[in-house]
C-alpha cells in the first residue's frame, strides 16, 4: 500500500511540478526535469515512512537516512557536470560513456562508505549448503 501510494504521488507531484514550471516559464530542460524531482521527492517520503512502519513494528529505531548516500550524489553530480561540459559534437560520450561513468562512480562511493561489513556480507557469494 505504501509503495502504491508512493507511486500515486509521484504521478501527482509530476503533474503539479510540470504545471508549475510552465505557470513560471522555466526552460523546456526544467520542466522536462519536473518528473525526476518528483520521482526522488515521493521516494524520500516512501522511505521515511516505510522506515517509521518498520520503527512501530520492530519496537526498535530505524534511520531512513545514510548520509553517504549525499556524498555519492554530489560525485555523481560532479562527474556527470564534466561529462555535460563537453561540446555538443560529443554528445554519443555523454550518453555511452557519460552514463556508465556516473553509475560506476556513484555506486564505488556508496561502496566504499555507504556500507558496512553486515551490508558488504548480504552481496558475498554463499557456498551451498
Amino acid at each position: 500500500m505504501i509503495s502504491l501510494f508512493m507511486i500515486g504521488l509521484q504521478a501527482a507531484l509530476s503533474f503539479a511540478l510540470i504545471l508549475l514550471a510552465k505557470r513560471l516559464d522555466m526552460s523546456p530542460m526544467a520542466t522536462a526535469a519536473a518528473p525526476a524531482l518528483a520521482l526522488s521527492i515521493a521516494l524520500g517520503i516512501g522511505a521515511l515512512v516505510k522506515a517509521r512502519l518498520l520503527s512501530s513494528l520492530l519496537g526498535a529505531k530505524v534511520n531512513a537516512w545514510r548520509w553517504p548516500l549525499l556524498s555519492a550524489c554530489g560525485v555523481a553530480c560532479i562527474v556527470g557536470a564534466a561529462f555535460v561540459a563537453l561540446p555538443r559534437q560529443y554528445e554519443w560520450v555523454q550518453l555511452v560513456f557519460g552514463v556508465a561513468t556516473i553509475l560506476v562512480v556513484y555506486g564505488l562511493v556508496i561502496w566504499r562508505w555507504g556500507f558496512g561489513s553486515e551490508d558488504r556480507a548480504l552481496f558475498r557469494r554463499q557456498k551451498p549448503a
